[in-house]
């Protein structure tokens, strides 16, 4: 057959990716519209879309076309059609209807009852007897659409949508669809002989439709099932014919070697179904998934693609999450990826910015029915200089207090001496030690924070009424910093509900996230920096749980040091929700960094996890009363040979009245560094069990 008139459906955004393969399959297209190509060409073009298309989704035949207003009309359109050239009367058959404008016509239920009826009509009439209707895989599908007045039906030749490539279980879902898929990489830029890597590969689409590319397979070699097989039409001859050409074609090409093909998943669990989808579509060899976070992302090679669909929530916290993830992302891809491309597609186009990557194109696409766009740039590495204020040699002080403030310049001149030989970018300056000066100054990064001290009683001297003013001058104008780097730290209001305004900050690799104006934590004690530098030396390679975990920060430091696994437990939903962000900006799984916002006793007693590492923080929250049974319920969660740390201000076993026969008990004090000197010093004590686990 040739000249015959069918049409293609895609995805919006994929028209000009399915024209393409349209015209290499020996079709033309005659006109285009968003998600659809009027076509014409032989029955070998249909075929070959069918089976090779990466980016359509419907191949259909056109039937008739005729005028219908009503369902008495419709029916009688339907009737005039020569149903026995198309559907075999001891076939199956279905109807999908669409309804774009029609006033009598106006639901798609009724509109495919009607040309069923046609149809059963036809047959009766003539051969005594119908098809059968099957809704799921019928012989012969058929495909109603209906605008204005006009009325369309034709046979879908494919059956089914053509993104179902029938390598995927039904067991996982995938978030991309296949042909959304293929068009990600293939409008990336892809160019089938150098690296790709995916660092959100998920169930690996991405990287098993590159490798149907690079190993020139047919996407339609893996479906049992196509409508064009029950189609009354049908040339058997010429579809074995084709199906010879792709396997051979597919045989051939599975003999190259293809590019590394790389994918990382953060779930362990979402890598082995990759696996197995992998095994299924023959690339088990061709393509290698292993579980990693995209914050130890590596690469070799000096060139190459870098594709991804990363995570983007619904929620509101997840949304803002995932903004901070992109930031890290694009971090960690500037460290490793100088010179490769970027293919980022998301459904938070907003978020993009955020990667820090020069996009040389932004094309709009459609997950669903998410409004989505591919991002497509070049990575380049970045600056990453650590800020260094200069400290200026003339400070204009309060009258009266010239040398508290000339003591004050050297103390502060010492303690970023003291820093920058550490490599620490987080410090506390000044604590209150001269007159005039009751306050605390702290450095972080590269904003210095002025607060009140907790523990101060003592009212401003006469002659210095605003201590605090004076103090944010001075320290402007001893540090050379703008208004904007000053921060005068103030508990917000109970009453403002707007999202808190949050600073970065490293320590040991790890950017965190930190409000000033938070009641509860700035989110990284700095008494706590050499107890977090000997939890995640210590926890590598372990499963370990930390209670009133804060805002997440030793659990990021751990995991980014060697940690299997980090579950962290915190009660008070501020800092949990910070610990999520912090989480993400530092390109953590969920997996990795559990973080749950429970009670901890509560939790404790409603999980069968077990443990070689567990961390109370004794100076997160009061525990007077439930501090014994918290101490012997974590003791109970401990793997043989586990240890509990409780940093606190006062030895745990003595009210959980714990033997210390039965247990291997030390103090490890002298851990706060010199610039941090709460009152009382909190103390790190570990407890270690030498009797069997009761896990």
């Amino acid at each position: 057959m040739s000249g015959l008139r069918f049409y293609v459906t895609c995805a919006v955004g994929l028209e000009e990716l399915a024209a393409g393969e349209i015209s290499r399959a020996g079709g033309t297209v005659q006109r285009l519209s968003t998600g659809r190509l009027g076509v014409t060409g032989s029955l070998e073009t249909a075929y070959r879309l069918c089976l090779w298309s990466r980016f359509s989704s419907r191949v259909v035949l056109r039937l008739a076309r005729f005028a219908a207003t009503n369902g008495d009309e419709l029916y009688e359109g339907a009737r005039k059609i020569r149903w026995r050239e198309h559907i075999d009367p001891r076939a199956s058959f279905a109807v999908n209807a669409r309804i774009d404008t029609n006033r009598e016509l106006n639901h798609s239920n009724y509109a495919a009852l009607r040309i069923k009826d046609a149809v059963a009509d036809y047959f009766r009439d003539r051969v005594g007897y119908r098809p059968s209707v099957r809704a799921v895989r019928p012989d012969v599908q058929l495909i109603l659409r209906i605008a204005g007045g006009s009325a369309e039906v034709g046979v879908d030749l494919a059956g089914e949508s053509l993104h179902r490539r029938g390598y995927r279980t039904g067991a996982h879902g995938a978030p991309l669809k296949e042909s959304l898929a293929a068009a990600i990489v293939a409008m990336s830029g892809w160019r089938m002989d150098e690296p790709l890597v995916d660092p959100f590969c998920g169930s690996a689409t991405l990287l098993i439709e590159a490798a149907m590319m690079a190993c020139d397979t047919a996407p339609g070699l893996y479906r049992s099932y196509f409508g064009l097989l029950g189609w009354a039409g049908h040339r058997a001859d010429l579809w074995r014919s084709l199906i010879s050409e792709a396997t051979q074609r597919k045989k051939d090409g599975g003999a190259r070697r293809p590019p590394p093909l790389l994918g990382y998943d953060g779930d362990p669990e979402m890598v082995k179904t990759a696996r197995h989808t992998l095994a299924r579509a023959g690339f088990g060899n061709k393509i290698e998934v292993a579980v990693g976070d995209c914050a130890f992302l590596q690469v070799e090679a000096d060139s190459g693609l870098v594709v991804c669909n990363p995570p983007y929530g619904n929620r509101m916290i997840a949304k803002r999450a995932a903004g901070y993830l992109y930031r890290g992302f694009g971090e960690r891809l500037s460290e490793q990826c100088d010179g490769w491309r970027l293919g980022f597609f998301t459904g938070l186009p907003e978020c993009a910015e955020f990667v820090g990557v020069r996009w040389r194109k932004k094309i709009r696409l459609q997950n669903g029915p998410l409004s989505c766009r591919l991002f497509v740039g070049k990575i380049e590495r970045r600056s990453k200089a650590p800020f260094h204020p200069r400290l200026a040699e003339g400070l204009s002080p309060p009258d009266g207090e010239t040398h508290s403030a000339r003591t004050l310049r050297d103390t502060i001149a010492h303690r970023f001496t003291w820093a920058r030989l550490r490599e620490i970018e987080c410090f506390r300056c000044y604590d209150g030690e001269l007159p005039g000066y009751d306050v605390r100054l702290e450095w972080y990064r590269k904003y210095m924070v002025v607060s009140e001290r907790a523990d101060s009683q003592a009212s401003p001297p006469a002659s210095n009424p605003q201590p605090m003013a004076h103090m944010v001058n001075d320290v402007r104008t001893l540090l050379g910093l703008s208004r904007d780097q000053v921060i005068l730290a103030r508990p917000r209001r109970p009453d403002d509900s707007r999202p808190p305004r949050l600073y970065e900050a490293g320590e040991q690799g790890g950017i965190f996230l930190l409000d000033f104006a938070s009641a509860s934590s700035f989110g990284l004690p700095l008494e706590q920096r050499e107890l977090r530098a000997k939890a995640a030396a210590v926890a590598a390679g372990k499963r370990c749980l930390h209670l009133y975990s804060g805002t997440g920060v030793l659990g990021v430091l751990a995991l980014r040091g060697g940690a299997h696994r980090w579950v962290g437990v915190e009660p008070d939903p501020e800092l949990h929700g910070r610990a999520e962000l912090n989480r993400a900006r530092n390109g953590l799984s969920e997996k990795g960094l559990e973080l749950i916002q429970e009670e901890c006793l509560a939790w404790l007693g409603g999980g069968r996890s077990c443990f070689d590492l567990i961390i109370v923080d004794g100076t997160a929250a009061v525990f007077d009363e439930k501090m014994d049974h918290l101490i012997m319920a974590a003791l109970g969660r401990l793997e043989a040979g586990g240890m509990v740390w409780f940093w606190g201000t006062r030895a745990p076993f003595a009210a959980a009245g714990i033997s210390a026969t039965a247990m291997s008990i030390s103090s490890c004090s002298g851990l706060a560094p010199d610039d941090c000197r709460p009152q009382p010093l909190p103390v790190l004590w570990q407890i270690s069990t030498a009797r069997e686990s009761p896990c």
